[in-house]
């Protein structure tokens, strides 16, 4: 609808003066404007300021009408009056707008109108048209006079009769158009709000997940939602004057619908049905719950609206909820914990039939009471707190708390209690649920019974006693006291159980128990090891005839005969002890090691008797081990280097072979020689090791050599222990092939006269291997042992190696003398090499010489060397007049 102004602009308003008649459009426009405001009951603050724009144009309109009659009417009459009018305008209207002030809106309005329309209109029509008269009459050249005859001629006849007509209409219409244009308003806001209202109801409609439908009489749809839409395969448009049938509905369900529909219509009632529906897009059936309602249009026809919710996902978690509380009601009922729910308040909200037992009253009667209901109110009490702490923790809590049944029985349960909160955090109630662990618990007893002690003796075993002796050492370090450790071992018990059979054997041991028990005091330990070991823990027993008093007795009772069946049993036991604290820190280990090596010792001295542990053989033991464990590691970050000791025949210099002597580059010590290590291990299987990788390192050096061109047999020193090795000759054989340029006769194996002598048939078969693979053998230290001739002859050794001690003092000692005389003549004899060992001047040189011993090794021809320093050696290497020249010779 357009707009209703209470004054149209209308052509017949221009007076002719361009500037004066955009002026009046303006005029026209803001009081138009301001009529507006009053039809849409606009608030003070709006109409205050369109008063304000309208004082301010009428100014700036005044002021041009003024500038034009002083332009043309300077100092006239008239224009002076003119001017009057304005200012008489101007204070009307700003009247006017302060007795508006404080008023409703509807009380000035009609006449603030009526005065701004009379008085618009007669300005542009009279006042302001009559000047634009004057001002034409005057721009033609008329003077005043003339020119005012013309313009009072022109506003007179005609026009004065249509100006006094539109005067009239504008007053009589101005009251009627305000009224009309708030009719028109009003009608204008009524459309827009039932426009919004449509389209809000038609959001909503669409919008709502439920089935919304309207039929009218006959069956077709004349609303239909987006929801129904979907249902029908279709549009909302679509559906729009078509029926169900139109859609996939069979012809006889439609027919039921039909029929339905005209019932409810005449009934005139709603009605809420339950129906299961097939979804014609899919196919699948949905259960539906229906709101039928008749309604009537404004013509009075008939019209049935249809509300169909989808009850199909709500039933299946309805029907998943009944099972998932089914299964729970049964899992509650047949679990054979206790459970219970009690509300904040401690009332019992559920149980199960275990936990009615406990109170000996069915479920329904237990709901809605407390504990103290049921038991003492020191026992309720009990309970609450354990309630209440659980819920004020917020997580589960357990506790194990004795029970007693109604029927009297007790049971030892571990109660769980966990609090139960909803969705938004509301504590609900609490969750119980009490097992029954009497009997886990008695069989942990066992089990820990069975873990710490002796199932035969019931007395402390092994775990037990390491732990009793650390809590004693610990006792002993803080009250400045002290405990004896006594290690017991029945002599010969294996020869009863053999002899009478276990049976027996284990009687005899309960049987010793008890004496033992009664020798000793309360506050001793006595612990079975197992078998027929025993251990004794003596404590805060200080003076030193009290042990050995106490170590009597044990060793009297033990020797008293046993009774047992119809058998006279007689038994000893040795005994090893050892006191705490001692000069150095031990734990209980240490302390168990020592006393069982005293009861070792007890029984190496003849049995029945005790041994106190000697920490001095001990520390001696221990730092022998030491010492292994140093060469071990030795090894094995390969701080061992040979040295080579060279071999020569005195007489002619030649050099046919060295002597392989380990030495040790200790990353601590330093340079280290062979007798600062090897006699700490000997008979231990580390020199068996370490014999192993001499060999390896031998037959490595050789190779060496020969790419250097260099032919130099190496003489290696096998131990009796490595010679006697199952894999030996397997490992020789395996060295050998690693090192192909290994040839007959490069290698020789040294072995010490009493070492071949503790096997000899095995020495011999070692030896005729090594031949066969051209490995020669010396007997080195050849003189020392006591070897027959007829073992001499049995060995198929090469070379004779004189012993050092022998060569030594050969200047001063005849006996020594004869008797290398007398190996030599023996390796004559028997057809053997011979080398003297350690010469170390020419004099003991010479005096082989003339015994007609060429070969020799030691310090008078050069120490041991490392290969690039024998190389060297060999280069300038030259035997000594004295023992080339035969006239030097003794």
């Amino acid at each position: 609808m357009n707009r209703i102004d209470v004054i149209p602009w209308d052509n017949n308003f221009n007076t002719g003066l361009t500037e004066i008649d955009a002026q009046h459009r303006k005029l026209v426009e803001i009081i138009n404007q301001l009529a507006a405001s009053f039809a849409f009951d606009a608030s003070t603050i709006n109409l205050s300021t369109v008063f304000d724009e309208l004082i301010a144009y009428t100014h700036y309109h005044f002021s041009a009408e003024e500038s034009i009659w002083n332009s043309y009417l300077l100092n006239e009459k008239s224009a002076i009056q003119h001017k009057h009018t304005h200012e008489s305008f101007i204070q009307t209207l700003s009247d006017i707008i302060e007795k508006q002030q404080g008023k409703e809106i509807e009380e000035v309005a009609e006449n603030t109108l009526d005065f701004l329309v009379q008085w618009l209109v007669s300005h542009i029509l009279e006042s302001d048209r009559y000047m634009a008269y004057l001002v034409f009459a005057i721009q033609d050249g008329k003077d005043y006079k003339h020119a005012k005859v013309c313009a009072q001629e022109k506003m007179s006849g005609h026009t004065r009769d249509m100006i006094d007509i539109v005067m009239e209409i504008y007053k009589i219409l101005s009251r009627n158009t305000l009224q009309l244009m708030r009719k028109v308003t009003l009608q204008q806001k009524i459309e827009r709000q039932l426009q919004f209202k449509e389209q809000f109801l038609q959001t909503l409609i669409h919008q709502i997940p439920d089935i919304i439908v309207m039929k009218d009489a006959d069956g077709h749809f004349i609303l239909a939602n987006e929801a129904a839409a979907h249902f029908y395969g279709t549009t909302s448009e679509e559906m729009i004057g078509k029926k169900d049938i139109d859609f996939g509905v069979s012809q006889e369900l439609s027919n039921i619908s039909q029929i339905r529909m005209q019932q409810i219509i005449e009934r005139g009632e709603t009605e809420t049905v339950y129906e299961d529906r097939e979804n014609v897009s899919t196919g699948e059936t949905r259960h539906f719950k229906l709101i039928k309602k008749p309604i009537q249009d404004n013509d009075g026809n008939n019209h049935l609206i249809s509300i169909a919710y989808d009850l199909t996902e709500e039933q299946k978690i309805k029907y998943s909820l009944e099972q998932r509380t089914s299964f729970l009601k049964t899992l509650i009922k047949t679990i054979p914990d206790l459970v219970w729910v009690k509300n904040p308040d401690g009332i019992y909200m559920l149980c199960n039939p275990r936990f009615e037992k406990l109170y000996g009253a069915p479920e329904e009667e237990i709901i809605g009471k407390n504990d103290y209901d049921f038991v003492s109110k020191e026992l309720a009490d009990f309970f609450r707190q354990q309630d209440f702490k659980a819920m004020e923790k917020g997580t589960s809590s357990f506790n194990e708390e004795w029970l007693t049944f109604v029927d009297g029985h007790k049971e030892l349960v571990e109660t769980t209690k966990t609090p139960m909160f909803d969705s938004k955090g509301n504590l609900l109630g609490i969750l119980g649920i009490s097992r029954d662990i009497t009997e886990r618990k008695f069989i942990e007893q066992q089990l820990h019974y069975a873990a710490y002690y002796d199932s035969l003796t019931n007395l402390p075993n092994r775990l037990l006693l390491s732990d009793r002796l650390e809590q004693a050492i610990i006792h002993t370090k803080r009250h400045q006291s002290s405990i004896t450790v006594i290690y017991l071992d029945i002599d010969e018990f294996k020869e009863i159980n053999d002899k009478y059979g276990h049976d027996i054997g284990d009687k005899v041991l309960k049987l010793y128990v008890q004496r033992l028990e009664r020798v000793l005091r309360e506050e001793d330990t006595l612990s079975r090891l197992g078998g027929d070991e025993f251990v004794i823990i003596l404590q805060n027993v200080k003076e030193t005839e009290h042990i050995k008093s106490t170590l009597n007795r044990i060793l009297h009772v033990t020797t008293q005969p046993l009774k047992i069946e119809e058998h006279n049993l007689k038994i000893s036991a040795s005994l090893g002890v050892t006191f705490y604290p001692q000069n150095e820190e031990i734990d209980a280990d240490q302390l168990l090691r020592q006393s069982d090596q005293a009861m070792y010792h007890a029984k190496q001295l003849g049995k029945n008797r005790y041994h106190i542990f000697d920490s001095n053989h001990d520390k001696a033991m221990r730092t022998h081990y030491e010492k292994i464990e140093c060469v071990r590691k030795g090894l094995k970050n390969q701080e061992f280097i040979l040295y080579y000791q060279p071999k020569v025949n005195m007489r002619t210099g030649k050099i046919f072979g060295v002597e392989a002597l380990i030495r040790w580059q200790h990353h601590e010590h330093g340079f280290l020689p062979p007798g600062a290590f090897l006699p700490d291990i000997q008979s231990h299987p580390i020199i068996v090791e370490l014999g192993t990788w001499v060999l390896e390192k031998a037959m490595q050096q050789i190779e060496d050599w020969h790419l250097q061109g260099i032919h130099l047999p190496i003489s290696v020193n096998i131990d009796s222990m490595q010679l006697q090795q199952r894999n030996f000759m397997e490992i020789v054989q395996t060295f050998l092939q690693r090192y192909p340029n290994v040839q007959k006769g490069d290698i020789e194996f040294e072995i010490l006269e009493t070492s071949a002598l503790e096997d000899v048939t095995l020495v011999s078969e070692i030896i005729s291997q090594c031949q066969n693979l051209g490995i020669h053998f010396a007997l080195d230290d050849f003189g020392t042992g006591y070897s027959s001739l007829t073992y001499l002859k049995r060995l198929p050794v090469k070379t004779l190696k004189i012993d050092r001690s022998f060569i030594h003092d050969i200047l001063n000692d005849p006996e020594d003398l004869a008797l290398i005389e007398g190996i030599l003549e023996l390796s004559r004899t028997f057809h053997k090499d011979v080398i003297a060992e350690g010469v170390e001047s020419l004099i003991h040189g010479s005096v082989l010489l003339s015994m007609g011993c060429e070969n020799a090794q030691g310090y008078a021809i050069a120490k041991p060397m490392s290969p690039e320093e024998i190389v060297e050696w060999m280069a300038d290497w030259r035997s000594p007049k004295e023992w080339t020249d035969p006239a030097d010779i003794l």
